[in-house]
């Protein structure tokens, strides 16, 4: 399974307006831009600057249309050869104009940045890497946060002026594949919950527990739900709070690769 990135999900999975053909954005171009195989090193990054500046590194083909395109989950891109979510690549461009008082703007990999510069990362992708993609709504399987019969088992935060934070703690040595996984909130809301399980689980989620409070939690489960020595999976565990996931299918919106190549170098 691909890895997740620890980013947000809009319903249904799809930021209004980003979604559009770089064709249709010929205009939106960087007037200078590198491409260049990145260098072996942890961690992903992509941020725009004051004056224009695009600056990514240590990003797959796949993640950066994710930031282009809007989409916030990597299940929302599909088909292209197989380097897609392999190869790195860094990216320096300059846009020769400041966006960063444009109001108009989008999520890109988790950071908020001008959707015209996002547009401009279009036109590059589909210049330097012969890019191109198509969109689709394809029924895929999604899930449903649910509050169990017996009623939610969820504390009241103790910290409401916490920033609310949901994240995911591995159990055993960084050196090694995590023999269990533990989700934590700190004056987490339900829909917050539910943006963290649509990236442990590569599926939307979709919160329908009609809950509006914030709540501190933690469960654990297995980080391989095929070892069952390591704990129950993920949807026994949150039964714990008092809360069901259902599988069921829907809309789920994707960009498809219909063609890329490697880049030159340059």
């Amino acid at each position: 399974m691909r890895s997740m990135l620890g980013v947000s999900l809009i319903v249904v999975v799809l930021v209004p307006g980003i979604i559009t053909t770089a064709a249709q954005n010929q205009e939106l171009k960087f007037e200078v831009a590198s491409v260049k195989v990145a260098n072996p090193r942890t961690g992903i990054d992509m941020r725009t600057y004051p004056g224009g500046r695009l600056s990514a590194t240590n990003c797959t083909l796949q993640q950066l249309i994710m930031g282009a395109y809007g989409m916030t989950q990597q299940y929302q891109v599909a088909g292209g050869p197989s380097w897609v979510d392999v190869d790195k690549f860094e990216i320096e461009a300059n846009a020769g104009e400041d966006f960063s008082q444009d109001k108009d703007r989008v999520i890109a990999l988790g950071r908020e940045a001008p959707r015209k510069m996002m547009l401009m990362l279009q036109t590059l992708l589909e210049e330097r890497f012969r890019l191109k993609v198509h969109h689709e709504t394809r029924q895929n399987t999604v899930y449903r946060l649910l509050v169990a019969k017996s009623g939610p088992k969820l504390m009241p935060t103790t910290d409401s002026t916490q920033r609310p934070f949901v994240g995911v703690e591995r159990k055993g040595p960084v050196t090694q594949a995590a023999i269990g996984l533990a989700m934590v909130g700190k004056n987490a809301t339900m829909a917050l919950l539910a943006e963290r399980l649509t990236g442990s689980l590569a599926h939307p989620v979709f919160n329908e527990t009609g809950l509006t409070d914030n709540f501190d939690f933690r469960f654990e489960y297995a980080a391989d739900e095929t070892q069952p020595d390591q704990g129950p999976s993920i949807f026994t565990a949150i039964q714990q709070l008092g809360l069901n996931i259902e599988a069921t299918k829907g809309p789920v919106d994707v960009i498809v690769i219909d063609h890329a190549e490697r880049p030159d170098a340059n």
